[in-house]
């Protein structure tokens, strides 16, 4: 996240096709990411039911997939509340803080 005078903003998102047409046009990613001063304050909760309205309204997505680190509770909390399941685990798949870390792959369906 960018610094931006004295503030900082409190989160982020982005929204993307997995692929831009053909066999997986119906997937969408998400990328998102709230600063640790606003954990638990609604706003991934109002950032998340966001995207998930374009993808359902406006894109026509079907399934919506991000990445989550393994030990981070809170997101997988916020993402469960949403109706994302795991899908599978990988194994030392990120870096953060000079160590390894599992990720989780997360999917929401809407067949």
């Amino acid at each position: 996240m960018d610094r931006r005078g004295d503030r900082w903003p409190s989160g982020g998102a982005r929204h993307a096709p997995a692929q831009r047409a053909g066999e997986k046009g119906h997937i969408g990613e998400i990328v998102m990411g709230v600063a640790d001063d606003f954990v638990g304050r609604g706003i991934g909760s109002a950032i998340l039911g966001a995207l998930c309205d374009v993808a359902d309204n406006w894109r026509g997505l079907k399934r919506l997939e991000l990445t989550v680190y393994a030990d981070n509770e809170p997101a997988i909390r916020l993402y469960r509340k949403h109706g994302f399941q795991v899908e599978g685990r990988h194994v030392n798949a990120g870096f953060s803080e000079g160590t390894y870390k599992d990720l989780f792959s997360m999917a929401h369906l809407r067949f």
